[in-house]
């Protein structure tokens, strides 16, 4: 058997967020004896990198900050020079613009970049689009993880032919409905009154997540028959916390803070509905991962949502900003059991049939093959 292919999944930051948890899955679900993959952060330790270590993974961090970042790409090159990967994998502007450039250098063979949203920040901001298009010459490729990534980019000027689209996939059987008590589950969480439907939104309290899109969507609702729960934490969450006392929403809402992936998981079971009304998205995890759980979804049709939730059938999209229109679609949800019901089982068997974690690796493995293959044989191009 030939040497198994080394391969450095470089991010920005170990936090958790949709893209932390895909790496880690791809890596501790790739095939060991073919596929060696290590972690790198370009920020420090977080809880991404303790489950990774966990696994017996290798992972280190760059400590980057904006004063010590030629310190900083000089230990990377350092990593990249004594480590021989075949391949990078980077995440994000910061972590593919030091993945190209430094990579380069370091003589590492394959250059790819994970394209994960549509990168609102480059369309705002001229000279960091200038930037990224500038080194995108030193990559391989970009693999995208939706088409309407790709075609955001795409109307920005980049070249068609850089990407590839492989979705992002979960194991199912995570997710599947719980046989056990939930009324057990409600009231560990704070849910006392078993006919009180719940709503859920899991994302990190930072722009673009659209938390306070969905407070105002609450306190439009003509019920106050409701508890959600917010699950996550961030730089926004004092803001966002002070909105909820303006909007008197009172013990309706309850802050959960930010929560290890089992109590997630925990806390889909016990839900009646997600929400997620984002302003910019790639393909959100967390709408899979609620899909995956048999929850209807309503979020905003923006990214590759829309090619997760299908309107009306796996589930409900509205506008970005529309409070008026996510107040009447929860309200419609919350008065509706059946429609919950079938628009669940209808998002969890399109998740199974689409959107699974087998059929992700399997896409990653062969694109690694053939971007190795292409290193040991230079006359064969791929892509």
């Amino acid at each position: 058997m030939s040497q198994p292919i080394k391969i450095l999944q470089f991010l920005s930051e170990a936090e958790f967020g949709g893209t932390e948890q895909f790496v880690y899955d791809l890596a501790t679900t790739m095939n060991p004896e073919r596929f060696v993959n290590d972690l790198c952060f370009l920020l420090g330790p977080g809880p991404v990198g303790d489950r990774c270590k966990a696994q017996d993974l290798r992972v280190s961090y760059l400590h980057w900050r904006l004063w010590k970042t030629p310190v900083v790409l000089f230990r990377f090159y350092r990593l990249l020079r004594r480590s021989g990967y075949t391949i990078i994998h980077a995440y994000g502007f910061k972590a593919n613009l030091a993945a190209r450039i430094v990579g380069k250098l370091a003589g590492v063979p394959q250059i790819i970049g994970g394209l994960r949203s549509q990168y609102p920040s480059l369309k705002a901001n001229r000279l960091l689009l200038w930037l990224d298009r500038l080194t995108l010459p030193l990559a391989r490729c970009y693999v995208a993880n939706s088409e309407a990534a790709v075609n955001h980019l795409v109307s920005q000027g980049y070249p068609s032919e850089k990407f590839r689209v492989i979705y992002n996939g979960l194991d199912p059987k995570l997710y599947a409905p719980a046989d056990g008590d939930r009324r057990l589950l409600r009231k560990r969480y704070g849910l006392t009154n078993e006919e009180i439907p719940s709503i859920a939104c899991v994302a990190r309290l930072r722009p673009g997540k659209g938390q306070e899109t969905l407070l105002r969507a609450l306190a439009h609702l003509p019920t106050q028959n409701y508890r959600c729960l917010l699950v996550g934490d961030g730089p926004q969450r004092q803001s966002v916390e002070r909105l909820a006392r303006e909007l008197n929403l009172g013990d309706r809402v309850k802050f959960l803070g930010a929560r290890d992936h089992d109590e997630i998981t925990q806390i889909l079971q016990l839900a009646d509905i997600f929400v997620l009304p984002s302003r910019w998205e790639g393909m959100p995890m967390a709408i899979m991962e609620a899909m995956a759980a048999g929850l209807p979804v309503i979020a905003t049709d923006v990214g590759g949502t829309g090619e997760l939730v299908v309107h009306g059938d796996t589930g409900l999209l509205v506008r970005v900003g529309d409070v008026a229109g996510l107040a009447r679609e929860i309200a419609r949800l919350l008065d509706d059991p059946e429609l919950r019901r079938r628009l669940g089982a209808r998002g969890r068997e399109r998740i199974v049939k689409k959107f699974s974690l087998d059929k992700t690796v399997r896409e990653y493995g062969a694109l690694y093959e053939e971007l190795a293959q292409a290193v040991a044989s230079p006359d064969r191009s791929p892509l």
